[in-house]
């Protein structure tokens, strides 16, 4: 009834400690949410944060979240879009403690969330530890060609207050993405970094300074 009242909250995942999470609706109207779990890995206590995706059947019925992150690393930060076909994307940040390098990844089921693909590496931080890490990404698509647009920040390990901001597009449904593309670089750490697309396909970025509240 536009917004005049809301149904009764219902719980869609039991005990499960939940830290983030994103949605996104498709268009037949199917809830696909994408959180990330905080749980202890069973032969130690040592906490494992993975990526679990879960999506609405009908109103209130919910699959059984399930998990799509396979690196086995500290993942988080989830982000998700689907597009005209149904497919849906999934993008976290992922923290490899073995080489200590932070990452970008994805995944994409093309069978409406049965099945997510291997992850991929999309930031490809140098493992050279000049990069603090890669991390805080959104994503944007546009419509009707279905192109996707990765927005990340990379933050300087001789000057952790600077970072870049980077972007990546795939042209091909998230099979493949092109070379990382600097937009803006090292001027102050960034709070938050949004992306849109237009119809004419201008793609539009804001960007919130650390240091000063000001949205640029």
């Amino acid at each position: 009834d536009n917004g005049q009242n809301y149904e009764e909250p219902k719980r869609i995942t039991e005990d499960m400690p939940l830290n983030a999470y994103n949605m996104t609706v498709d268009n037949f109207e199917t809830i696909h949410i994408v959180m990330q779990n905080d749980a202890l890995i069973p032969r130690s206590t040592k906490l494992k944060e993975s990526i679990f995706y879960t999506k609405s059947l009908k109103p209130y019925d919910f699959t059984t979240p399930k998990n799509i992150d396979q690196t086995n690393s500290l993942s988080g930060n989830p982000s998700l879009v689907t597009d005209g076909f149904r497919n849906i994307y999934a993008f976290w940040g992922n923290n490899d403690t073995t080489k200590k390098t932070f990452d970008i990844f994805g995944s994409r089921s093309i069978d409406i969330g049965g099945i997510f693909e291997a992850p991929l590496n999309i930031s490809q931080t140098p493992d050279n530890h000049s990069v603090l890490k890669s991390y805080r990404q959104t994503v944007g698509i546009e419509h009707p060609v279905e192109k996707l647009y990765l927005l990340w920040q990379e933050l300087d390990i001789i000057n952790p207050k600077e970072s870049d901001l980077y972007l990546s597009e795939s042209i091909d449904l998230g099979k493949g993405w092109s070379n990382n593309r600097l937009i803006t670089k090292k001027k102050g750490e960034f709070k938050d970094a949004v992306i849109d697309i237009a119809s004419n396909g201008i793609i539009i970025i804001g960007i919130t300074s650390k240091e000063n509240p000001e949205t640029r």
